[in-house]
Order: C-alpha cells, then sequence, then structure tokens
C-alpha cells in the first residue's frame, strides 16, 4: 500500500536489505581491512544507515498521520503495513547481526572537550582527535552530510584496524561521555554509530548497544535509589497543612468515567501544577479522555496548573480557586450557567489528550471543543468525594455535551510524588561547569550541574570533589557538598528553620485519628522532654535538607508521646545518612572511579565483541602497590558501583588483595572504610540470565554467589560460602583453602551438566559421604568441606551435581550413587535411589533404606534396621539381631544368624530360614487378601522337623531339636483369614502347608501340656494327655480335656 508521502513501505524494505548487505560485507571484511578498503566501506555504512533512518523517519511520520486522522479500514492497513516492516526488519537485522541503535549522543559535540586528550596516531607524523570525530558525527546528524564522517573514520582507520587502539575508539566516544556526565540519548542511526564504528568500533549498533547497556546501568537515577530509603522522613507527622491538585478533566471515550494512571516516578507524567517552575510526578489522565485547558500566554503549548482549570488557577481578584468549577465559572460572561459558544472564551479552550502520558503537552494533543463536537460545559456540578483508584478522587463531578449527548465532566483531586521532580527552564552553564559531574534533581533541587549555575560555592565544592583521589577526601567534602546543593533550593532561608515537637492537637468531627477521651486527654497533657527538644535542635539542619530533596516543608513535627520524638529522630538521623549515602555512591563512576572506567577498551575475538579489562586491572596493580589500602576501596566500590558486572577477574583480584590484608592483619581497617551495603554486595553476588563469572571475595565470614540462568561459574573463596547456580551447566571450582562451601543445585533444565571442579585434588585426595538428602565432600589436607544441599532429595532428580572434575580424573553421578551404596565396617547409614540398587552394608549396626527401585541388600555382620522401600526387594541378613522390612512388591527376605525381626510389608512376600536361623519373628501384611506369602526353609530342614503350635493369636514354628523357633505374630486373627498369616509354609524338599492344614495341625492335642483354640465355626478339641488349656469360641464347640489337670475356659469371639 502506498502512502500519501514521499516514501513507501516497499521502499523501506529494499533500504533494510540493502543495509543488512552493506553490515555484513562490513564485518566479513573486517580483518582484512586496508586504509582504503576502510574508508570506503565506512562511507557504504554510513549512507545505507543514513537511507534507512531517514526513510523510516519519513515512512513511520506519514503512517502516523494517516492513523491519527482516519478510523477508516485505511488507517488499519498502515496498522498491518507497519507491523510487517517492523517484523522485515527485526529478521532481517537479526540475520546479519546488526539492530538499528538509536541510542548515541546527545549534542556529541559536548564530549570534545571531555576527550581532547583521547588522540589516536594515523600514519606517521599525524593525530586526529577522537574529539573531532565526535564533532563530525554531531554535524552529521544535524545537517546529513556523513562525507566528514568516513573521512575522519578512514583517517583513524587506515593505519590501526584491527588494532587495540582501534578496538578503543567506541569506548572513547560512547563511556567516556558516559563517565563525562554527558547524556547519551538523541537519536542517531545504526550508520551513524557504525561509521562512528566507523572508526573503530565493529558494527555500531552492536557496540553501542554493549556500551549503552553498560553505562546505562551506572546512571540510576538518584531519586530511584532514595525513594524508599527516605520513607521513614516522609511519613512523619507535619503540620496539618496540605495540598491537592484538581484539574477539570473530561470524558471523552464515553465510558462513563475519567480513565486515569497514578504516579510512576520519572516513567510517569511530571507536571507543574501549582506554577513554581518544578514539574512534580503525578497522577495524571489517560489519552482516552483529557484535560480542560486554557492556553494564556498563547505559547501553544500548557505550562503549569495556571492553563489548567483547578486549585492552582488563579481568578480575576488575583487568589486561586477553590476546584475547577470556580475558575472556569469566571468565564460565564452572561451568567446562564453553562459555557457555550455564546461565551467569547468557548473558542479558546481546548481538550488537551496526553498521548504519551508524560505530562509535556504538543500542539498535536491538544484540539479545540468544536474539532471535538462538543456543544457546551456545564457549570453545574455536586460534591461526590469518589476514589477512582491509582491515588486519583473525583471531588466534584458535572457534565458537558457532546453532539447532544451529555458526558461526564469532573474535577479530579491528584496525588503527587515531590521526590520526582524537573526543573521546565534551564540555566546557562560556564565551560568549566559543563565539566562537572552530573545528578539529576529531586524535590526542589535542580540537577547538580544546573545548580552549581547558582552557587558559586557548590561550583567549588564539586570542582574539589571531583578531584579528590580517595575516599577520605571525598567522605570530608560530601556534607559540605549536599548542603550547597540544599541551598539552591529556591525556599532555602538563610538561617536554620525554627522547628519544634508539638503535641497540639485539633479536635474535629470526622477526620485525622481516632482517640477515647482518656487516650486525648494524656495525648494533650503529656510534656514533651526538652532532652528530646534539644536533640531535634542540634540535627534541625537535616530536616532542612531532606526537605529540599524531598520537597516536602516542616516547621512542626507532631507526637503523641516521647517514645515516638526518640523514633521520629531516629528516622531523620537515617535518612540523612541515607541521603549521603546515596549522593556518594551516585557520584562515584563520575569523579574518583573515573580513571578506572576509563581503562576499559573493546576487544573483537572469535567469539565476538567484548570488554577488555587487562589494561584496568594492570592498573590497579601498580595502584596497589603505591596505594593498597585506598587501591582495595577504589577495586571494592568499582565492583560493586561502576558497572564492570562481567569481569570477574576483578572479584579474584579482589579476593587476592583482601586475603593479603588478613595476612598483614590490617583487613578491619580496610573494611572500616566500606560501608555495610558495600560489602553485603560483596558478600552476596547475584548473576544475570547470561553466563556469569562470579568470584567469592572472602572478606567477611560467608559469601554468597547466585548465578540464576545461563551456564555460571561460581568460585568459591577462603570464607564460608552458600553458591547457587541456577538453571544451565555451572561450574562449582574449588581452589586449596577454601572454606565450608553449601552448593544449592536446583535445576529442573533439560540437559544441563553441573559439575564440582576441585582444580588442585586427585582422585585419591576424595572422601564424600551422604548426610540426610546433601551430599558432604572432604579433601584430604582440607578442613572445610562441600555440601550439596538436598542433593538427593527427589530421588535426586533435581538437585544433583553431575560430576566431580579433578586433575587425574573424573567422578560420575553413577560412581558417586555406587560408592554410597557400600557400607564400612563402622555403624553406617545407607540410603539407596530410585533405581536398581545393590548394596553392601558390611559390619556394624547399620540403618538401611533402599528406596525405589528392585533392590538387592546385604546387610552384613551387625544389628541392622533396614526399609527396602517400594519394589521386588532381596534382602539378605548374615548375623545379629535385624529388623528388616520388605515394603510394597514382592520381597524376598533372608534370615541370618540371630533373631531378627522381618516384615514383608504389602505384596506376595517370601521369608527364608535355613540353617541355625535363631529366635525370628515374622510381621506378615496382606490386608488386600490377593497376596501369596510364604515361609520357606532351606539347608534340608523338612516340614516333618517342625513343631507347629498356636499361643493366643500367633503362630509358632520350632526346629526340633534346636532353639531356632520363628513366631508368626496375629497369624490366627479372624481365624487365619486376617491381614497377617501366611498362605504356605514350604519345607526344603518343597512340600508345603496351607492356612486350612496348619489351622487343623494346631487344634490336635498331644501328650504334652497344650493350649487349643476353637475356630468361630464350631470345633472339636481333644486335649488328650497333658494339663491342657481349650478354649471354645463363637460356634457349636466339643471339648475333651482327656487325661490330665485341663482348663476349659469358654468365650464367644476369637482370641
Amino acid at each position: 500500500m502506498n502512502i500519501n508521502h514521499s516514501y513507501n513501505a516497499s521502499k523501506l524494505q529494499n533500504d533494510i536489505s540493502n543495509m543488512a548487505l552493506v553490515s555484513t560485507t562490513f564485518v566479513n571484511t573486517w580483518n582484512n581491512l586496508t586504509g582504503e578498503r576502510f574508508s570506503q566501506d565506512s562511507r557504504d555504512l554510513a549512507k545505507a544507515g543514513r537511507d534507512l533512518y531517514q526513510h523510516a523517519k519519513e515512512y513511520f511520520e506519514a503512517a502516523n498521520k494517516i492513523i491519527k486522522n482516519s478510523n477508516t479500514l485505511q488507517s488499519q492497513r498502515v496498522a498491518k503495513d507497519i507491523a510487517s516492516v517492523n517484523k522485515r526488519l527485526g529478521d532481517t537485522l537479526e540475520k546479519s547481526g546488526t539492530e538499528v541503535f538509536k541510542q548515541a549522543s546527545e549534542n556529541a559535540h559536548k564530549a570534545a572537550k571531555a576527550m581532547t586528550n583521547a588522540k589516536v596516531a594515523a600514519g606517521v607524523g599525524a593525530a586526529v582527535s577522537v574529539a573531532e570525530l565526535a564533532v563530525a558525527v554531531d554535524n552529521a546528524v544535524k545537517t546529513g552530510d556523513w562525507e566528514g564522517v568516513g573521512e575522519a573514520a578512514s583517517a583513524l582507520g587506515g593505519s590501526i584496524a584491527g588494532s587495540a587502539a582501534f578496538a578503543k575508539i567506541a569506548t572513547l566516544i560512547f563511556a567516556g561521555m558516559a563517565t563525562a556526565g554527558i547524556a547519551v540519548s538523541a537519536p542517531v542511526v545504526i550508520g551513524a554509530v557504525a561509521t562512528a564504528a566507523a572508526v573503530g568500533a565493529f558494527l555500531g549498533s552492536e557496540v553501542g548497544k554493549k556500551l549503552w547497556d553498560w553505562t546505562k546501568d551506572i546512571r540510576d537515577d538518584l531519586s530511584d535509589t532514595l525513594t524508599d530509603l527516605l520513607e521513614g522522613w516522609l511519613d512523619i507527622p507535619r503540620s496539618g497543612e496540605y495540598h491537592i491538585y484538581d484539574p477539570l478533566t473530561l470524558d471523552l471515550n464515553g465510558n462513563g468515567i475519567i480513565d486515569v494512571i497514578g504516579t510512576d516516578g520519572y516513567k510517569g507524567a511530571l507536571f507543574d501544577h501549582n506554577g513554581d517552575g518544578i514539574a512534580t510526578a503525578t497522577s495524571w489522565v489517560l489519552g482516552a479522555d483529557g484535560l480542560l485547558v486554557l492556553d494564556r500566554n498563547g505559547d501553544g503549548v500548557i505550562n503549569s496548573g495556571r492553563e489548567l482549570f483547578g486549585d492552582s488557577t488563579l481568578l480575576s481578584n488575583g487568589s486561586t480557586a477553590h476546584h475547577g468549577y470556580e475558575a472556569l465559572a469566571e468565564f460565564d460572561g452572561n451568567g446562564d450557567g453553562v459555557i457555550n459558544a455564546d461565551d467569547e472564551i468557548f473558542s479558546r479552550l481546548k481538550v488537551w489528550q496526553d498521548k504519551n502520558g508524560d505530562g509535556i503537552s504538543t500542539q498535536d494533543e491538544m484540539m479545540g471543543l468544536d474539532k471535538l463536537g462538543i456543544d457546551n460545559l456545564s457549570l453545574t456540578y455536586r460534591d461526590v468525594n469518589k476514589a477512582l483508584g491509582k491515588g486519583v478522587t473525583v471531588a466534584q463531578q458535572g457534565t458537558y455535551t457532546k453532539d447532544g449527548v451529555k458526558h461526564m465532566m469532573a474535577d479530579l483531586q491528584f496525588e503527587h510524588n515531590s521526590i520526582y521532580s524537573r526543573y521546565t527552564d534551564s540555566l546557562e552553564l560556564s565551560d568549566a561547569q559543563k565539566e562537572l559531574p552530573n545528578l539529576k534533581g529531586m524535590g526542589r533541587l535542580r540537577d547538580l550541574r544546573q545548580a552549581s549555575a547558582l552557587s558559586e560555592n557548590l561550583t567549588n565544592l564539586l570542582t574539589q570533589y571531583q578531584s579528590a583521589t580517595t575516599k577520605t577526601a571525598q567522605l570530608a567534602l560530601l556534607p559540605a557538598l549536599i548542603n550547597a546543593w540544599a541551598e539552591t533550593d529556591p525556599n532555602a532561608k538563610d538561617e536554620i528553620s525554627d522547628i519544634m515537637f508539638s503535641s497540639s492537637l485539633t479536635r474535629t468531627q470526622n477526620s485525622g485519628i481516632g482517640l477515647t477521651p482518656s487516650q486525648a486527654g494524656a495525648i494533650t497533657n503529656f510534656v514533651i522532654d526538652p532532652v528530646s527538644q534539644k536533640k531535634l535542635n542540634e540535627i534541625r539542619y537535616k530536616i532542612d535538607i531532606l526537605d529540599s530533596f524531598t520537597g516536602t516543608k516542616t516547621e512542626k513535627i507532631y507526637i503523641t508521646n516521647n517514645k515516638r520524638a526518640e523514633e521520629i529522630l531516629q528516622s531523620i538521623n537515617t535518612s540523612h545518612h541515607n541521603l549521603e549515602k546515596s549522593i556518594y555512591h551516585a557520584l562515584l563512576t563520575q569523579t574518583r572511579l573515573s580513571p578506572y572506567l576509563g581503562k576499559v577498551a573493546l576487544a573483537f575475538g572469535n567469539n565476538g565483541l567484548s570488554f577488555d579489562y587487562n589494561e584496568l586491572e594492570a592498573f590497579i596493580n601498580a595502584k596497589y602497590q603505591d596505594d593498597p589500602k585506598n587501591a582495595f576501596v577504589d577495586l571494592a566500590e568499582l565492583l560493586v558501583y561502576g558497572g564492570v558486572t562481567g569481569w570477574g577477574e576483578g572479584r579474584v583480584l579482589l579476593a587476592k588483595f583482601a586475603q593479603d590484608a588478613k595476612d598483614k592483619g590490617v583487613i578491619e581497617d580496610y573494611l572500616a572504610l566500606l560501608d555495610n551495603a558495600t560489602t553485603a554486595k560483596l558478600t552476596a553476588q547475584y548473576g544475570s540470565d547470561s553466563n556469569d563469572l562470579l568470584t567469592a571475595v572472602g572478606m567477611l565470614d560467608k559469601d554468597i554467589l547466585e548465578g540464576h540462568e545461563g551456564n555460571d561459574t561460581l568460585i568459591a573463596g577462603s570464607a564460608d560460602s552458600l553458591l547457587i547456580g541456577g538453571t544451565g551447566s555451572d561450574t562449582y571450582i574449588y581452589k586449596q583453602g577454601f572454606g565450608d562451601s553449601v552448593i544449592d543445585n536446583h535445576d529442573t533444565s533439560h540437559g544441563r551438566l553441573d559439575v564440582i571442579n576441585i582444580i588442585f585434588a586427585n582422585l585419591a585426595d576424595i572422601n564424600y559421604e551422604r548426610q540426610g538428602e546433601s551430599l558432604v565432600i572432604r579433601v584430604a589436607g582440607e578442613t572445610g568441606t562441600i555440601t550439596v544441599r538436598d542433593m538427593f532429595a527427589g530421588d535426586g532428580l533435581t538437585k544433583h551435581i553431575d560430576q566431580i572434575i579433578l586433575k587425574d580424573g573424573v567422578i560420575t553421578l553413577s560412581d558417586i550413587k555406587k560408592e554410597l551404596l557400600k557400607g564400612t565396617d563402622n555403624n553406617d547409614t545407607i540410603i539407596g535411589f530410585g533405581s536398581d540398587d545393590v548394596i553392601h552394608a558390611g559390619a556394624g549396626d547399620d540403618i538401611i533404606e533402599g528406596r525405589g527401585g528392585n533392590d538387592i541388600i546385604h546387610a552384613g555382620d551387625g544389628n541392622n534396621r533396614i526399609n527396602a522401600g517400594a519394589g521386588d526387594d532381596i534382602i539378605h541378613l548374615l548375623s545379629g539381631n535385624n529388623h528388616a522390612y520388605g515394603g510394597d512388591g514382592d520381597d524376598i527376605l533372608y534370615s541370618g544368624i540371630g533373631n531378627d525381626k522381618l516384615e514383608g510389608g504389602i505384596g506376595s512376600d517370601v521369608y527364608v530360614l535355613g540353617k541355625n536361623f535363631g529366635k525370628d519373628e515374622i510381621i506378615n501384611f496382606n490386608p488386600n487378601g490377593q497376596d501369596k506369602d510364604v515361609i520357606k526353609f532351606t539347608d534340608g530342614i523338612l516340614l516333618s522337623h517342625l513343631d507347629i503350635k498356636r499361643t493366643d493369636n500367633h503362630l509358632i514354628v520350632n526346629q526340633k531339636g534346636t532353639t531356632n523357633s520363628i513366631k508368626v505374630t496375629n497369624f490366627f486373627e479372624r481365624d487365619a483369614l486376617g491381614d497377617f498369616s501366611v498362605q504356605q509354609i514350604i519345607g526344603a524338599d518343597g512340600n508345603y502347608l496351607t492356612v486350612d492344614q496348619i489351622k487343623a495341625i494346631v487344634m490336635q492335642g498331644t501328650a504334652d501340656d497344650d493350649n487349643l483354640y476353637a475356630y468361630s465355626e464350631g470345633s472339636r478339641l481333644d486335649g488328650k494327655e497333658g494339663s491342657d488349656r481349650l478354649i471354645g469360641n463363637a460356634g457349636n464347640d466339643t471339648l475333651i480335656g482327656g487325661a490330665g489337670n485341663d482348663t476349659l475356659p469358654l468365650t464367644t469371639s476369637s482370641p
């Protein structure tokens, strides 16, 4: 589809393809560039980038116009076409290894002075300043003439292509501007950057993006850091005065409400409600609806709340309106209660639809009432006080009429956050001030560099601070610097405010806090501790500073008791400390750490583009030789606040410095210069979604390394450590002298390979054991241990280590499992896995747990406790008094020499008894009645060798002529039809007895003293000789005592 403009989608797609082709050519010829070839290729790349950028800009602007001015099918086709172009752009650039990089220098020439010393040799007797190149790029952006850039690029590249200096140029341009405090934000196309690549950076977009992402990490807004830290200060109860901004708004999309958004710091709307020249973060109206506005100064934009209709609107008498309806009512010249075409103001009124929600008006966002079809605005309203959410309340509600239909017009009350602020004007800076460090302003304060234009004292202090080379020197200057910045607050007083605690509360009908009469009396009558008031007077200068930075105003602080006074004093001190700490950290990369960052270079190798830290490491080592204490502090803060998160070797270097300080006994002196937040970040390191290198520093008692996603390398140190690899194939490295280390290796990712690399040890040095669900590794000569926490939990499916790598070999997970299934002659605890395990426990009183799988367990000598777990298991007992439980499954339990307790569990189990089986107890369990459980004799033991009797509910089997016996517990429960009987007793020759045969045998009397039991269906018992005990049951029994002194008790239920 062709757009009514000089450009169309088809041509743009051609440009995309051309850009990809030229870029790819530039990359492919990188290693063989000559001065002439480089010059031509860079010109081609610049031109392709220029064309792509310019044409894309025209295309999207044209498409925007059609979409904005049309709700037809045509606009839908345009939108679809744009989506297609965007996809083509993304696909093509991804394939070619480039992307449109639209973040480059805002006024690149401002970098010139910051980099005048950055020169690179370009042939004999020639030198070209990188700053000159920056100026050329800037001019090219403004004029469209890229030839100068190509020439400057070729002059630099002709003699240094492929050299280290060549790769540094992009760093100097982009990182140099960042460390000099120069904003990097205005749009420049891939051609601009690639031609500044043009100057040495490979494929500008990749270089630019890499550097932009890097420097962005070290340019966080101060207010974002401070908001949470100052929360206690903002919550302090001040004077009862407050203010809510309430502009008049219109429901344009007809959904019956005003659509709003809440405050969102610098990401949301900032607007100057009260006309003081400071825009602050505020709730706002979404672009589907609008604010009623009047461009009073005729500049085409809305500058402040003075040009809205609300409580910041000035009335003709010089006072401010109470709300938007009152502000609008002044223009009802004929007094008919509506604003319409009969009123002179009607044609000048507009509705501002802030489409991007930034609080900054543009002419294309403002529409006249007639163009919107609005007939009139009614001045009739009602008070509603209805919450809309997101900090917005409808205070007054009325209507406006559009095309004869009434819609909502409401006066909204917005919340605002005065910490996030922006001055609406800018001040002229001297050349010296342009070179000063900068921080974004907040509260009632301008950006730091802008504020220096208001204060010679601040300029001098900032200059001294920038020049200070040690943390001690900077900290000495910091309080005065912060105070000087606060003194540029337009509300700052010549003298420190007179602030006091107050307990004077005003009684209201239904607002404020609810108190009982006794509580109210206690509060209003209590006496403020003079010590607390004195402490407040001593720190009242901090209150003035905090007020300036947060945009608050504190004259009195209301308290209800003296304990609350102490809490508030603590909150003031804490907030002021947090402010100092945050400003110190935010200025680091622009001051003391700037020389270090200047040593970071770019390198291009087989794996693509990366940062080169070699020069930085040499620079720090040299500094350490001259000034170890300050080199240690600088390196520590560089690692935490310098954005060099990918420099794993830096952590290794700091660990080396820390160990050296420990050996010299000065580590505590070094650590005293680092705040708790810094040491916490050094001891607790967190990776990204990429492949991270994390090294424990070992300064304090414990390090925490967490890799997150990616194939990470975590290096333990001399202190105790917690290492968390996260997903991906992770490597845990241990050097000599490591402390106690815990590995938490939860990882469900597919195909991962997680390994422990003990780089100094051999196979013979390693010993490991299982403790509960964890693996504990010990290394000969080391006092520290390595614990893989919960390695075997869930049968080791998610937290296991796959390998242990050593100097002379590798121990695999399979090796570890096999070794852990071998016992010693000590008292061991052996736990199997979900696989089919073979366990050899050895001698000793062992605890053996087979878990899942069809296991074979050899208990060995000793009194063992065995739980085979689920599966068809085989348990071999040797000697001792053992307790063996087969668990679910068809198990085989071999009795040993000794008195054993055998439990088969659910399933068809076999209890095997051989020669000298001892006095055993069998507890069988067959709740389903479907299993077939048997007792099987071996070693020539026949049924004829057995004496089978009943005692109470138990079956007793004695081997004649020996002391060997078996008790089958509760065999006769429910007449041997219950859950505990075995179905057969089998002799060594294969002959067997069934349950019915066993029942019959134990009813027969002998010449001995017998215990005979009847069954519930009715039985005939004949005791014969001996003093017998015959016990009847519920059925019709016949009891014959026979000779001897017999006992015949009767019962009605089975015993």
